[in-house]
């Protein structure tokens, strides 16, 4: 496949601009050394984890900040984006066989979860921190992809239920009595050539009778431009993919939203995401306590620049069998005394036009 093109100086503009700038010098050689390691965070991961030791600093806003010598975008109020992938409606084989090859422990227990439930309690978390609207979901439609070997890996790995089932239905409800926001959660395969990622988003538009711009790939499974292209070709101007499976550090180099130059006319905005509930405690392992003093030291390098990232944590995940809630709570708590702001799907587009987005013309 050839490699897409990109105009660098344009894209360090655009970046400059994001932390408020509005006009900026960069020097060339400084440049494409930080857009090349960008590009590296973007191109060196397979489903989602990393081919590469992780950034553990927000590497693009440090090093722009020293070049331009502006630091005022450290005074914007520090905000996460509070997001949760709805991978489940209810426990199935596929996922307590996951589950259990994960945590080497094969235990029946989560057939007694109540998923939906779940989901709930995390909506009415999220209803006392948030202004006017509910928490963002990232719904999933998947279609079967081409191919035997994938197709095998699509119904091992990707959401399976069906949006008009009674589940279905009963989900439907919860969404619309909580008014969470709905972006779409596309499907493992669902970028590559065979346009899945289209008719997945058109089938949520219609089952939820509106215009969807936000996505997040099922297991963070981006990494190159024709991805990104795809999507906004599909109709997403905002996308929260870039986060890490597999340990915790950033992405991309921002801790803020920020603009992916496509071509001369087209942006898409990452909203980086930078802590998961799976990563936490699956991965890591972590005891509740350690997960949530890891947590707050990764949101204080947030709060210190200012910045704005998403957090998710899996609609499940408040069930007994996983028991994550608390801690998800916790780390909203620990934001508030902090002074966070909370946002939704609203709240990150007016904050893009006000502060990352004022001097860009190119925010779709």
């Amino acid at each position: 496949m050839q490699e897409h093109q990109i105009d660098i100086p344009s894209q360090l503009k655009l970046w400059a601009e994001t932390l408020g700038v509005e006009e900026s010098h960069i020097v060339a050689s400084s440049g494409e050394f930080l857009y090349k390691q960008w590009r590296e965070d973007l191109e060196n991961s397979k489903y989602g984890y990393p081919l590469q030791p992780v950034a553990q600093s927000a590497y693009l806003e440090d090093s722009l900040g020293k070049i331009i010598g502006n630091f005022e975008y450290k005074k914007r109020t520090p905000a996460i984006f509070l997001t949760h992938d709805v991978d489940y409606l209810n426990p199935t084989y596929i996922l307590w066989l996951k589950k259990a090859i994960g945590r080497k422990k094969f235990s029946l227990d989560c057939f007694k979860d109540n998923f939906l439930d779940s989901l709930k309690r995390y909506l009415e978390v999220d209803k006392n921190f948030l202004k006017d609207s509910g928490g963002q979901l990232f719904i999933p439609a998947p279609r079967p992809p081409r191919g035997f070997k994938k197709y095998l890996i699509h119904k091992l790995i990707d959401p399976s239920y069906n949006l008009n089932s009674t589940l279905g239905d009963a989900f439907y409800k919860i969404v619309m009595d909580y008014r969470a926001e709905v972006g779409i959660h596309g499907s493992f395969f669902s970028l590559e050539n065979d346009g899945n990622f289209k008719l997945e988003k058109r089938t949520l538009e219609q089952r939820f009778g509106r215009k969807i711009t936000f996505n997040r790939q099922h297991w963070l499974n981006i990494n190159s431009y024709q991805d990104l292209i795809a999507m906004h070709e599909s109709g997403i101007n905002f996308d929260s993919s870039l986060g890490w499976n597999g340990t915790l550090g950033i992405r991309g180099g921002f801790l803020r939203p920020y603009p992916i130059l496509l071509d001369k006319l087209k942006v898409i905005w990452e909203i980086p995401m930078l802590l998961m509930d799976g990563v936490l405690f699956d991965e890591l392992k972590l005891s509740p306590e350690k997960a949530l003093a890891i947590a707050c030291d990764w949101l204080q390098k947030v709060a210190m620049v200012g910045g704005c990232v998403a957090i998710n944590w899996h609609e499940r995940t408040f069930a007994r069998s996983y028991g994550w809630g608390e801690t998800y709570e916790r780390i909203l708590e620990w934001c508030k005394k902090e002074g966070f702001d909370f946002y939704s799907r609203q709240d990150i587009e007016q904050r893009i036009k006000e502060h990352e987005g004022k001097y860009i013309s190119k925010t779709n």
